[in-house]
């Protein structure tokens, strides 16, 4: 069609409506009255019904890892809060520095008490907690609130945790020889001092023997080699406490595997599912400016209907760079028709 002929029917009505129905009918710039006549949507309406859109060509792949991020985010809350209150737990209680504080008095007398070294465990245990409670909040908000910010943070954090996660794993399979060393010297000093008198020594034993039912380190001959009387709360099966304890602590270790092993997982899927999001916002962002940049253009009815109506196709949904009205001017039919 030449330019003459759109100045000849540009005025004929019926011959707009059916020469830009595919404009008119777009449901993402014009909407239809009861009427029947059309109308261009504000900003608002316009952005609601784009967000909708937006969201169902998406998809459900989002919404499945919001709720995916949501959930690791929950185990590593409860994991968190295990971990500072058992740390804290450590740290704090009487029994355990009144054993130690005895079992190491020799060494290194009561200064030893002031060396923050010997809490390393609980600390890391503290730590630990905390930076979790703290990243899953992290999480829980960049996720509500799409913010990139604080999911890139997010993913940062808990990279390290990741490390640190895989570093513990290996620390503790390379020292499980020195823990059974220095399990059986513990029961061996806690053997030779239990008639020293009440204390802490003879309290930590005799809850050992009762609650695994176990006598002395390997057995009641402990007690016998020293010429000593084996305690009350020896069981008479004579077992040593040092393998009931070992039991113990390989099912303990084995659930700890596993636990690491779905903390490493999780870590894995958190920083893969936070780095999704952040792109597919980005994505978003992207398309979200190009359609604020060409669409406005189509808002203008007097724009719609006049020769510069020639530049566009059919087939293409945006209108050429050049073509873009970023004023908004309202243009009259006249002004191009005479």
């Amino acid at each position: 069609m030449t330019y003459q002929d759109n100045r000849r029917h540009s005025n004929n009505p019926k011959y707009v409506k059916e020469r830009y129905k595919h404009e008119y009918e777009d449901g993402y710039r014009m909407k239809r009255l009861d009427n029947g006549k059309y109308v261009y949507r504000d900003d608002e309406e316009f952005s609601k019904d784009f967000d909708s859109d937006l969201t169902y060509s998406r998809g459900g792949c989002y919404t499945l890892a919001k709720y995916a991020m949501f959930t690791v985010n929950i185990i590593f809350g409860i994991v968190g809060f295990a971990c500072l209150a058992l740390g804290a737990w450590l740290r704090t209680d009487s029994r355990f520095r009144e054993f130690l504080s005895e079992r190491y008095r020799q060494a290194v007398a009561e200064a030893f008490w002031q060396a923050p070294t010997l809490y390393a465990f609980s600390y890391i245990l503290i730590v630990f907690g905390a930076v979790s409670i703290v990243t899953s909040m992290i999480g829980c908000c960049g996720t509500t609130g799409r913010s990139n910010l604080f999911l890139v943070t997010y993913s940062i954090v808990i990279f390290i945790l990741l490390i640190f996660t895989i570093s513990c794993s290996f620390y503790i399979i390379y020292k499980k020889d020195g823990i059974d060393v220095e399990l059986s010297d513990a029961l061996n000093y806690m053997v030779q001092h239990y008639y020293q008198g009440p204390g802490i020594v003879q309290e930590s034993l005799d809850r050992l023997q009762t609650t695994f039912r176990c006598c002395g380190n390997a057995g009641c001959g402990d007690f016998l080699a020293l010429r000593l009387d084996y305690p009350r709360s020896c069981d008479i099966r004579c077992d040593g406490c040092h393998h009931r304890i070992w039991i113990a602590l390989s099912i303990g270790a084995s659930v700890a595997i596993v636990l690491f092993g779905a903390v490493i997982i999780s870590q894995f899927l958190a920083i893969f599912i936070s780095l999704s999001l952040v792109f597919s916002d980005k994505e978003e962002d992207k398309y979200r400016g190009y359609r604020e940049k060409y669409v406005p253009t189509y808002r203008n009815e007097g724009f719609v209907t006049s020769p510069h109506q020639q530049y566009f196709n059919s087939n293409k949904r945006y209108i050429p760079k050049n073509d873009y009205n970023p004023g908004k001017r309202v243009y009259s039919p006249r002004f191009f028709t005479g």
